[in-house]
């Protein structure tokens, strides 16, 4: 173990959003990790830590999202790689790119737990890990997409350890499931990304046996997806979304929502970590509900690419890149307020077809309209006799974000006829 600091390089940044002004800190940490899980009890990041950095190899490493300090590593073995923690906070498991193993780290006791075999194939050889995920309510449980160091496609099958005991379960059905998450204990959603037929699958786990429940290829498609589950619905990184609650179905898209997607449940939003038109490093929310865009946070022009990205607390993320960084994106909302009944403030005539009117607002600090993908249309610093053209505009829906000199911000929706 280990304690060492960090070239931490912190830029404030200020930007308008949907959500009106925000206050943006990132902070660098120069350390190559390969993927990121976040603990709320102890407002703890847990990165794996491959054989490619001086210091700290071969580890899970111990960061503070707070200062952005790594304050520990723990060795792990050869090369630590993906990353699943319990549902309770107890455990985090990771797998091994140099290994055919994965393992157990203990939250509390920061300490490495045992070491389990993940199998051997007569044909394949040994196998490792292309996903694990912990199973809900059961934190010595996982489930493990099983591959081979071979031939492409690599995936073999899908096996459930209890303590890293394999259950007798016949896979043969299901060879072509390599991406999965759990929806609970008893059921998992798998995805096939390593053919052209792009399933998309639930399945009833047994003791003895998996059962399908329905299998679909249209809910999203392409090489290396990957998506999440919560609460009935899953998250492409392509950005398409498939409601699974009863026949699974396409429920809308995420224009714009490409990269490593996280549910952002404190702020109810699905966020993406992507390369904007300009080759800039965001981070990309939308509304789950409407699919609409709520706003673009600013990370880095480094022509970094993101690896993952995961939640760090209210407002706060934390994403790794391919330039061998972390970083810890903290967003402070201020100024907002969307209540009608405080900001009394109109837009008519609505449906508009050239000029509009605001009302209610004896001032204006700025304007900015932007279409329903957060593309911004028209954008002015202050509005004297406040109206707008808006006969140049295409038909369709646009939202207004009207922010007034006390920062207080009112969004209004215009429908161009």
């Amino acid at each position: 173990m280990k304690t060492f600091s960090v070239l931490v390089i912190i830029v404030l940044t200020y930007l308008h959003s949907l959500v009106g002004l925000t206050q943006t800190s990132v902070q660098f940490l120069e350390i190559k990790i390969l993927d990121l899980v976040y603990d709320s009890a102890s407002d703890r990041l847990y990165a794996s830590i491959p054989s490619l950095n001086v210091s700290g190899e071969n580890s899970i490493g111990i960061i503070n999202p707070q200062n952005g300090v790594l304050e520990k590593t723990v060795y792990m073995g050869p090369d630590p790689y993906l990353l699943a923690a319990s549902d309770d906070g107890q455990y985090i498991y990771t797998s091994f790119l140099s290994s055919p193993t994965y393992r157990r780290f203990d939250v509390a006791d920061q300490t490495a737990g045992p070491e389990f075999a993940i199998g051997f194939d007569t044909y394949h050889g040994a196998l490792f890990a292309w996903d694990i995920e912990v199973m809900p309510g059961h934190p010595e449980t996982v489930a493990i997409s099983r591959v081979s160091a071979g031939n492409y496609p690599t995936h073999l099958d899908l096996a459930i350890f209890d303590n890293g005991i394999m259950r007798t379960i016949n896979m043969d059905p299901y060879l072509d499931n390599n991406q999965l998450e759990f929806v609970d204990a008893n059921h998992l959603v798998t995805f096939s990304n390593q053919n052209t037929g792009y399933n998309l699958r639930k399945l009833l786990i047994g003791d003895t046996a998996f059962t399908e429940i329905w299998n679909i290829s249209n809910i999203f498609s392409g090489f290396n997806i990957d998506f999440i589950y919560h609460k009935g619905r899953v998250y492409s990184t392509n950005g398409s979304v498939g409601d699974i609650n009863r026949i699974p179905y396409v429920a809308g898209a995420f224009n714009g929502g490409f990269g490593p997607v996280f549910f952002d449940k404190n702020n109810d939003l699905v966020c993406f970590a992507t390369i904007n038109s300009i080759d800039e490093l965001v981070i990309r929310r939308f509304s789950p509900h409407n699919f609409l865009f709520h706003s673009e946070i600013y990370v880095s022009n480094d022509m970094d690419y993101p690896y993952s990205l995961t939640g760090c607390g209210k407002s706060c993320y934390a994403l790794s890149t391919s330039g061998g960084r972390l970083a810890i994106v903290k967003i402070n909302e201020i100024g907002i307020d969307h209540r009608k009944s405080e900001l009394q403030i109109a837009i008519y005539p609505n449906p508009v077809e050239g000029i509009v009117m605001i009302e209610g607002a004896a001032e204006i600090r700025s304007i900015r309209i932007t279409d329903v993908n957060g593309k911004t249309v028209f954008h002015h610093d202050s509005i004297k006799e406040n109206k707008i053209d808006c006969a140049n505009f295409e038909k369709g829906v646009y939202f207004a974000i009207i922010t007034l000199p006390d920062y207080k911000v009112a969004i209004r929706k215009i429908v161009k006829m």
